[in-house]
Protein backbone atom coordinates (compact mmCIF):
# COMPACT_ATOMS: atom_id res chain seq x y z
CA UNK A 1 0.00 0.00 0.00
CA UNK A 2 1.10 3.57 -0.59
CA UNK A 3 0.15 6.83 1.02
CA UNK A 4 -1.01 9.97 -0.66
CA UNK A 5 -0.95 12.95 1.62
CA UNK A 6 -1.52 16.63 1.12
CA UNK A 7 -1.32 19.18 3.87
CA UNK A 8 -4.99 20.02 4.28
CA UNK A 9 -5.73 23.67 4.05
CA UNK A 10 -5.99 25.53 7.32
CA UNK A 11 -8.43 28.01 5.95
CA UNK A 12 -11.56 26.23 7.25
CA UNK A 13 -11.55 28.29 10.45
CA UNK A 14 -12.37 31.40 8.40
CA UNK A 15 -15.43 30.03 6.67
CA UNK A 16 -17.86 31.18 9.31
CA UNK A 17 -16.96 34.75 8.37
CA UNK A 18 -17.93 34.34 4.72
CA UNK A 19 -21.44 35.30 3.63
CA UNK A 20 -23.16 32.08 2.46
CA UNK A 21 -24.89 31.60 -0.88
CA UNK A 22 -28.10 29.88 -1.85
CA UNK A 23 -28.09 26.13 -2.48
CA UNK A 24 -31.42 25.69 -4.22
CA UNK A 25 -31.90 22.55 -6.34
CA UNK A 26 -29.89 22.85 -9.52
CA UNK A 27 -31.90 23.52 -12.67
CA UNK A 28 -28.99 23.51 -15.06
CA UNK A 29 -26.36 21.02 -16.12
CA UNK A 30 -23.90 19.02 -14.02
CA UNK A 31 -20.27 18.68 -15.05
CA UNK A 32 -17.58 16.54 -13.43
CA UNK A 33 -13.86 16.60 -14.26
CA UNK A 34 -12.11 13.63 -12.67
CA UNK A 35 -8.31 13.45 -12.72
CA UNK A 36 -6.30 10.46 -11.54
CA UNK A 37 -2.51 10.19 -11.94
CA UNK A 38 -0.70 6.89 -11.42
CA UNK A 39 2.66 7.26 -13.19
CA UNK A 40 4.88 10.34 -13.19
CA UNK A 41 7.80 11.49 -15.30
CA UNK A 42 9.67 12.77 -12.23
CA UNK A 43 11.80 10.25 -10.32
CA UNK A 44 10.87 11.65 -6.89
CA UNK A 45 7.16 10.84 -7.39
CA UNK A 46 6.52 7.10 -6.95
CA UNK A 47 3.79 5.32 -8.86
CA UNK A 48 0.37 5.21 -7.21
CA UNK A 49 -1.62 2.04 -7.70
CA UNK A 50 -5.29 2.91 -7.42
CA UNK A 51 -5.95 6.52 -8.46
CA UNK A 52 -7.35 5.38 -11.81
CA UNK A 53 -9.69 2.94 -10.07
CA UNK A 54 -10.94 5.90 -8.00
CA UNK A 55 -11.65 7.93 -11.14
CA UNK A 56 -13.27 5.15 -13.17
CA UNK A 57 -15.66 3.98 -10.48
CA UNK A 58 -16.55 7.51 -9.44
CA UNK A 59 -17.28 8.35 -13.08
CA UNK A 60 -19.58 5.35 -13.38
CA UNK A 61 -21.70 6.52 -10.45
CA UNK A 62 -21.79 10.21 -11.36
CA UNK A 63 -22.79 9.36 -14.94
CA UNK A 64 -25.93 7.47 -13.89
CA UNK A 65 -29.33 9.14 -14.28
CA UNK A 66 -29.80 9.56 -10.52
CA UNK A 67 -26.68 11.76 -10.43
CA UNK A 68 -26.91 13.20 -13.95
CA UNK A 69 -23.34 14.44 -14.43
CA UNK A 70 -21.57 14.80 -17.75
CA UNK A 71 -18.21 13.29 -16.86
CA UNK A 72 -14.74 13.89 -18.29
CA UNK A 73 -11.96 11.53 -17.16
CA UNK A 74 -8.23 12.17 -17.37
CA UNK A 75 -5.90 9.27 -16.48
CA UNK A 76 -2.58 7.96 -17.70
CA UNK A 77 -4.20 4.80 -19.12
CA UNK A 78 -6.73 6.86 -21.07
CA UNK A 79 -4.00 9.25 -22.14
CA UNK A 80 -1.98 6.41 -23.63
CA UNK A 81 -4.91 5.79 -25.99
CA UNK A 82 -6.00 9.40 -26.46
CA UNK A 83 -3.36 12.10 -25.97
CA UNK A 84 -5.97 14.67 -24.92
CA UNK A 85 -6.88 12.55 -21.87
CA UNK A 86 -3.32 12.42 -20.51
CA UNK A 87 -3.32 14.26 -17.14
CA UNK A 88 -0.36 16.51 -17.93
CA UNK A 89 -0.28 20.22 -17.07
CA UNK A 90 -1.30 21.51 -20.50
CA UNK A 91 -4.25 19.12 -20.84
CA UNK A 92 -5.49 19.77 -17.30
CA UNK A 93 -5.29 23.53 -17.82
CA UNK A 94 -7.28 23.25 -21.04
CA UNK A 95 -9.91 20.97 -19.50
CA UNK A 96 -10.34 23.34 -16.56
CA UNK A 97 -10.52 26.38 -18.83
CA UNK A 98 -13.12 24.80 -21.10
CA UNK A 99 -15.18 23.74 -18.11
CA UNK A 100 -15.08 27.13 -16.42
CA UNK A 101 -15.90 28.93 -19.68
CA UNK A 102 -19.12 26.99 -20.31
CA UNK A 103 -20.42 26.89 -16.72
CA UNK A 104 -23.57 28.96 -16.07
CA UNK A 105 -25.34 30.09 -12.93
CA UNK A 106 -27.68 27.08 -12.68
CA UNK A 107 -24.92 24.56 -13.33
CA UNK A 108 -22.96 22.33 -10.95
CA UNK A 109 -19.21 21.84 -11.45
CA UNK A 110 -17.39 19.07 -9.59
CA UNK A 111 -13.62 18.52 -9.73
CA UNK A 112 -11.93 15.45 -8.23
CA UNK A 113 -8.15 15.10 -7.97
CA UNK A 114 -6.35 11.85 -7.08
CA UNK A 115 -2.57 11.75 -7.13
CA UNK A 116 0.50 13.31 -5.57
CA UNK A 117 0.74 16.79 -4.14
CA UNK A 118 3.73 18.82 -3.02
CA UNK A 119 4.58 21.72 -0.76
CA UNK A 120 7.43 23.83 -2.16
CA UNK A 121 9.27 26.43 -0.16
CA UNK A 122 10.52 29.07 -2.59
CA UNK A 123 13.33 31.43 -1.53
CA UNK A 124 13.46 35.09 -2.53
CA UNK A 125 15.78 35.18 -5.57
CA UNK A 126 17.26 38.45 -4.23
CA UNK A 127 17.74 37.02 -0.75
CA UNK A 128 16.02 39.99 0.91
CA UNK A 129 12.64 38.54 1.90
CA UNK A 130 11.48 35.40 3.72
CA UNK A 131 10.78 32.27 1.71
CA UNK A 132 7.22 31.53 0.61
CA UNK A 133 5.52 28.11 0.64
CA UNK A 134 3.11 27.01 -2.08
CA UNK A 135 0.98 23.88 -2.44
CA UNK A 136 0.48 22.09 -5.74
CA UNK A 137 -1.28 19.11 -7.29
CA UNK A 138 1.14 17.19 -9.49
CA UNK A 139 0.25 16.46 -13.13
CA UNK A 140 1.91 13.48 -14.79
CA UNK A 141 4.69 15.73 -16.17
CA UNK A 142 5.34 17.54 -12.88
CA UNK A 143 8.61 19.39 -12.38
CA UNK A 144 9.79 21.37 -9.38
CA UNK A 145 12.38 23.73 -10.80
CA UNK A 146 12.06 27.49 -10.41
CA UNK A 147 8.50 28.25 -9.33
CA UNK A 148 7.68 31.95 -9.22
CA UNK A 149 8.57 33.47 -5.87
CA UNK A 150 5.98 36.25 -6.17
CA UNK A 151 3.00 34.22 -7.44
CA UNK A 152 3.83 30.54 -6.95
CA UNK A 153 2.91 29.81 -10.56
CA UNK A 154 4.77 27.01 -12.30
CA UNK A 155 4.49 25.75 -15.90
CA UNK A 156 4.34 22.10 -14.79
CA UNK A 157 2.38 22.19 -11.53
CA UNK A 158 -1.24 22.94 -10.57
CA UNK A 159 -1.18 25.71 -7.97
CA UNK A 160 -3.95 24.66 -5.59
CA UNK A 161 -4.96 28.09 -4.24
CA UNK A 162 -5.20 29.37 -7.81
CA UNK A 163 -7.39 26.41 -8.77
CA UNK A 164 -9.70 27.09 -5.83
CA UNK A 165 -9.88 30.76 -6.82
CA UNK A 166 -10.62 29.96 -10.47
CA UNK A 167 -13.24 27.39 -9.53
CA UNK A 168 -14.88 29.82 -7.13
CA UNK A 169 -14.92 32.51 -9.79
CA UNK A 170 -16.43 30.42 -12.59
CA UNK A 171 -20.01 30.98 -13.70
CA UNK A 172 -21.50 27.88 -12.05
CA UNK A 173 -23.83 28.41 -9.14
CA UNK A 174 -22.47 25.36 -7.32
CA UNK A 175 -18.75 24.54 -7.29
CA UNK A 176 -17.41 21.39 -5.62
CA UNK A 177 -13.92 19.95 -5.26
CA UNK A 178 -12.48 16.74 -3.77
CA UNK A 179 -8.73 16.36 -3.30
CA UNK A 180 -7.01 13.10 -2.34
CA UNK A 181 -3.33 13.83 -2.79
CA UNK A 182 -0.05 12.76 -1.27
CA UNK A 183 1.92 15.58 0.24
CA UNK A 184 5.57 15.31 -0.64
CA UNK A 185 7.59 17.87 1.25
CA UNK A 186 10.10 19.10 -1.34
CA UNK A 187 12.28 22.12 -1.64
CA UNK A 188 13.09 24.66 -4.30
CA UNK A 189 16.71 25.33 -3.35
CA UNK A 190 15.75 25.61 0.34
CA UNK A 191 14.13 23.83 3.28
CA UNK A 192 10.48 22.77 3.48
CA UNK A 193 7.55 23.82 5.62
CA UNK A 194 3.88 22.91 5.94
CA UNK A 195 1.53 24.82 3.66
CA UNK A 196 -0.19 27.76 5.31
CA UNK A 197 -3.36 28.79 3.53
CA UNK A 198 -4.88 30.69 6.38
CA UNK A 199 -5.58 33.68 4.16
CA UNK A 200 -7.94 31.67 1.95
CA UNK A 201 -11.70 31.26 2.28
CA UNK A 202 -14.26 29.40 0.21
CA UNK A 203 -16.22 31.59 -2.20
CA UNK A 204 -19.99 31.57 -2.25
CA UNK A 205 -21.65 28.44 -3.57
CA UNK A 206 -18.59 26.26 -3.04
CA UNK A 207 -17.84 23.04 -1.14
CA UNK A 208 -14.49 21.33 -0.60
CA UNK A 209 -13.36 17.96 0.75
CA UNK A 210 -9.74 17.11 1.50
CA UNK A 211 -8.62 13.61 2.34
CA UNK A 212 -6.62 14.29 5.52
CA UNK A 213 -5.61 16.92 8.03
CA UNK A 214 -2.15 18.47 8.46
CA UNK A 215 0.53 16.00 9.49
CA UNK A 216 -1.38 12.94 8.23
CA UNK A 217 -1.01 10.72 5.19
CA UNK A 218 -3.83 9.75 2.85
CA UNK A 219 -3.69 6.01 2.24
CA UNK A 220 -4.52 3.66 -0.62
CA UNK A 221 -4.87 -0.13 -0.38
CA UNK A 222 -5.83 -3.19 -2.40
CA UNK A 223 -8.15 -4.26 0.42
CA UNK A 224 -10.93 -1.87 -0.59
CA UNK A 225 -13.28 -2.39 -3.54
CA UNK A 226 -12.77 -4.97 -6.25
CA UNK A 227 -9.41 -3.67 -7.48
CA UNK A 228 -8.15 -1.40 -4.70
CA UNK A 229 -8.78 2.27 -3.93
CA UNK A 230 -7.59 5.27 -2.04
CA UNK A 231 -9.39 5.04 1.30
CA UNK A 232 -10.85 8.52 0.86
CA UNK A 233 -12.32 7.95 -2.59
CA UNK A 234 -13.47 4.43 -1.67
CA UNK A 235 -15.81 5.94 0.89
CA UNK A 236 -16.81 8.77 -1.45
CA UNK A 237 -17.87 6.04 -3.88
CA UNK A 238 -19.63 3.97 -1.21
CA UNK A 239 -21.41 7.08 0.04
CA UNK A 240 -22.66 7.92 -3.45
CA UNK A 241 -23.79 4.33 -4.01
CA UNK A 242 -26.12 4.31 -1.03
CA UNK A 243 -24.45 4.72 2.34
CA UNK A 244 -24.62 8.52 2.60
CA UNK A 245 -28.28 8.86 1.62
CA UNK A 246 -30.42 11.02 3.91
CA UNK A 247 -33.98 10.27 5.02
CA UNK A 248 -35.29 11.44 1.66
CA UNK A 249 -33.00 9.03 -0.18
CA UNK A 250 -30.83 11.87 -1.48
CA UNK A 251 -27.06 12.00 -1.25
CA UNK A 252 -26.17 15.62 -0.56
CA UNK A 253 -22.76 17.24 -0.30
CA UNK A 254 -23.25 17.57 3.47
CA UNK A 255 -24.39 13.96 4.00
CA UNK A 256 -21.53 12.68 1.83
CA UNK A 257 -18.94 14.79 3.68
CA UNK A 258 -20.13 13.53 7.06
CA UNK A 259 -20.19 9.90 5.91
CA UNK A 260 -16.72 10.07 4.33
CA UNK A 261 -15.14 11.82 7.31
CA UNK A 262 -16.55 9.32 9.80
CA UNK A 263 -15.87 6.22 7.70
CA UNK A 264 -12.30 7.09 6.76
CA UNK A 265 -11.38 8.06 10.32
CA UNK A 266 -12.81 4.81 11.68
CA UNK A 267 -11.60 2.42 8.99
CA UNK A 268 -8.00 3.52 8.29
CA UNK A 269 -6.66 2.15 11.62
CA UNK A 270 -8.38 -1.17 10.88
CA UNK A 271 -7.61 -1.50 7.16
CA UNK A 272 -4.10 -0.02 7.12
CA UNK A 273 -2.98 -0.89 10.65
CA UNK A 274 0.40 -0.03 12.19
CA UNK A 275 -0.99 3.03 13.95
CA UNK A 276 -2.19 4.67 10.73
CA UNK A 277 -4.72 7.50 10.95
CA UNK A 278 -6.47 9.74 8.47
CA UNK A 279 -9.00 12.48 9.13
CA UNK A 280 -10.74 14.06 6.12
CA UNK A 281 -11.72 17.71 6.34
CA UNK A 282 -14.60 19.34 4.54
CA UNK A 283 -16.26 22.73 4.34
CA UNK A 284 -19.14 24.28 2.48
CA UNK A 285 -20.40 27.78 1.95
CA UNK A 286 -24.05 27.38 0.98
CA UNK A 287 -27.18 29.04 2.21
CA UNK A 288 -30.07 26.71 2.97
CA UNK A 289 -29.91 23.07 1.92
CA UNK A 290 -26.74 21.36 0.77
CA UNK A 291 -26.46 20.59 -2.98
CA UNK A 292 -27.97 17.26 -4.01
CA UNK A 293 -25.47 14.98 -5.75
CA UNK A 294 -27.70 11.93 -6.16
CA UNK A 295 -31.49 11.81 -6.33
CA UNK A 296 -33.64 8.81 -5.37
CA UNK A 297 -33.94 6.40 -8.28
CA UNK A 298 -33.41 2.88 -9.52
CA UNK A 299 -29.65 3.29 -9.39
CA UNK A 300 -29.86 4.55 -5.79
CA UNK A 301 -31.75 1.63 -4.18
CA UNK A 302 -31.28 2.86 -0.63
CA UNK A 303 -33.67 5.67 -1.48
CA UNK A 304 -36.56 3.23 -1.12
CA UNK A 305 -34.99 0.51 1.05
CA UNK A 306 -35.56 0.72 4.81
CA UNK A 307 -33.88 -2.29 6.43
CA UNK A 308 -36.09 -4.75 8.28
CA UNK A 309 -35.74 -4.68 12.07
CA UNK A 310 -33.67 -7.41 13.72
CA UNK A 311 -36.04 -7.68 16.68
CA UNK A 312 -39.53 -9.20 16.69
CA UNK A 313 -42.33 -9.45 19.24
CA UNK A 314 -40.43 -12.01 21.33
CA UNK A 315 -36.79 -12.17 20.34
CA UNK A 316 -33.83 -10.36 18.85
CA UNK A 317 -31.98 -12.18 16.06
CA UNK A 318 -28.19 -12.14 15.70
CA UNK A 319 -25.42 -13.87 13.75
CA UNK A 320 -23.71 -16.78 15.51
CA UNK A 321 -20.43 -18.58 14.79
CA UNK A 322 -19.92 -22.33 15.12
CA UNK A 323 -16.80 -24.46 14.72
CA UNK A 324 -18.25 -25.84 11.51
CA UNK A 325 -20.21 -22.88 10.16
CA UNK A 326 -22.29 -19.77 10.73
CA UNK A 327 -25.95 -19.11 11.39
CA UNK A 328 -28.66 -17.22 13.27
CA UNK A 329 -29.59 -17.21 16.94
CA UNK A 330 -32.62 -15.85 18.81
CA UNK A 331 -32.15 -14.22 22.23
CA UNK A 332 -34.71 -12.86 24.67
CA UNK A 333 -34.70 -9.56 26.54
CA UNK A 334 -32.05 -10.84 28.97
CA UNK A 335 -29.85 -11.94 26.04
CA UNK A 336 -30.56 -15.60 26.82
CA UNK A 337 -30.32 -17.83 23.77
CA UNK A 338 -33.72 -19.32 22.87
CA UNK A 339 -32.82 -21.11 19.64
CA UNK A 340 -30.16 -21.22 16.97
CA UNK A 341 -29.63 -22.56 13.46
CA UNK A 342 -26.31 -23.50 11.86
CA UNK A 343 -27.23 -22.40 8.35
CA UNK A 344 -23.98 -23.72 6.89
CA UNK A 345 -24.92 -27.26 7.98
CA UNK A 346 -28.45 -26.83 6.61
CA UNK A 347 -27.10 -25.76 3.20
CA UNK A 348 -23.43 -25.82 2.18
CA UNK A 349 -24.02 -22.76 -0.02
CA UNK A 350 -24.39 -20.66 3.15
CA UNK A 351 -20.71 -19.90 3.54
CA UNK A 352 -19.51 -17.16 5.83
CA UNK A 353 -21.53 -15.13 8.35
CA UNK A 354 -24.99 -13.71 7.60
CA UNK A 355 -24.71 -10.45 5.65
CA UNK A 356 -28.26 -9.37 6.54
CA UNK A 357 -30.91 -10.48 9.05
CA UNK A 358 -34.44 -9.11 9.30
CA UNK A 359 -37.84 -9.82 10.79
CA UNK A 360 -41.11 -9.59 8.85
CA UNK A 361 -44.18 -10.67 10.81
CA UNK A 362 -43.63 -14.13 12.30
CA UNK A 363 -40.69 -14.93 10.01
CA UNK A 364 -36.96 -14.27 10.18
CA UNK A 365 -34.94 -13.82 6.99
CA UNK A 366 -31.19 -14.19 6.64
CA UNK A 367 -28.92 -13.76 3.63
CA UNK A 368 -25.78 -15.87 4.00
CA UNK A 369 -23.26 -16.95 1.35
CA UNK A 370 -25.40 -17.32 -1.77
CA UNK A 371 -28.54 -18.39 0.09
CA UNK A 372 -31.62 -16.56 1.34
CA UNK A 373 -33.20 -18.31 4.34
CA UNK A 374 -36.62 -18.01 5.95
CA UNK A 375 -37.13 -19.30 9.52
CA UNK A 376 -40.04 -19.42 11.94
CA UNK A 377 -39.45 -16.62 14.43
CA UNK A 378 -40.77 -18.66 17.37
CA UNK A 379 -38.56 -21.75 17.05
CA UNK A 380 -36.08 -21.39 14.15
CA UNK A 381 -37.73 -23.97 11.91
CA UNK A 382 -36.46 -23.59 8.34
CA UNK A 383 -39.41 -22.71 6.07
CA UNK A 384 -37.57 -22.24 2.79
CA UNK A 385 -34.19 -21.60 1.19
CA UNK A 386 -33.53 -19.98 -2.18
CA UNK A 387 -30.36 -19.33 -4.15
CA UNK A 388 -29.38 -15.68 -4.69
CA UNK A 389 -25.88 -14.74 -5.77
CA UNK A 390 -24.81 -11.22 -4.72
CA UNK A 391 -21.34 -9.71 -5.12
CA UNK A 392 -19.28 -10.26 -1.99
CA UNK A 393 -18.41 -6.55 -1.72
CA UNK A 394 -22.04 -5.38 -1.90
CA UNK A 395 -24.01 -4.23 1.12
CA UNK A 396 -27.16 -6.38 1.36
CA UNK A 397 -30.41 -4.81 2.61
CA UNK A 398 -33.54 -6.81 3.45
CA UNK A 399 -36.65 -4.63 3.34
CA UNK A 400 -40.43 -4.83 3.26
CA UNK A 401 -42.56 -3.99 0.25
CA UNK A 402 -45.65 -5.50 1.88
CA UNK A 403 -46.42 -8.30 4.32
CA UNK A 404 -46.27 -10.69 1.36
CA UNK A 405 -43.26 -9.27 -0.52
CA UNK A 406 -39.64 -9.29 0.70
CA UNK A 407 -37.10 -7.05 -1.06
CA UNK A 408 -33.38 -7.83 -1.20
CA UNK A 409 -31.15 -4.98 -2.43
CA UNK A 410 -27.47 -5.24 -3.33
CA UNK A 411 -27.01 -1.51 -3.96
CA UNK A 412 -27.65 -1.79 -7.69
CA UNK A 413 -30.50 -4.26 -8.12
CA UNK A 414 -33.60 -5.00 -6.04
CA UNK A 415 -34.73 -8.64 -5.98
CA UNK A 416 -38.38 -9.24 -4.97
CA UNK A 417 -39.51 -12.48 -3.34
CA UNK A 418 -42.78 -13.97 -2.13
CA UNK A 419 -42.17 -13.69 1.61
CA UNK A 420 -44.17 -16.89 2.26
CA UNK A 421 -42.69 -19.22 -0.36
CA UNK A 422 -39.36 -17.69 -1.43
CA UNK A 423 -40.43 -17.55 -5.07
CA UNK A 424 -38.66 -14.84 -7.09
CA UNK A 425 -41.22 -12.33 -8.32
CA UNK A 426 -41.11 -10.48 -11.64
CA UNK A 427 -41.58 -6.71 -11.69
Amino acid sequence: MRHRCLSVLAFFCLLALVVPASAEPAKGKKYALLIGVTKYDHASLPTLQYTENDVEELAEILGKPAAGFTVQRMTVSRGEKNAKAMPNKANIDKALGDLFDKAKKDDVVLIALAGHGVNLEVPDPDGDKPSKTYTYFCPSDASFRKPSYSTGKHPRLILLPELLKDLGGCGAGTKLIMVDACRNELKADSATRNFDAGDLSLPRGMGAMFSCKPGERAWETKKLGKKGHGVFFHYVIEGLKKEAANKKGQVTWASLSEYVSTSVSEQVPRVIGKGASQTPHGAQNFFGGSPVLLEPGEDNPKATEKPLPTSGARYTFKPIVFKDGHGVQAVDGQNKQMWYVNSTKVDSGAKGPPRAIGVLGERVYSYQGSRLFCFEAKDGKTLWITNLSIDASANVILSRESDEVLRVSDGKTVHRFDARTGKLLKD
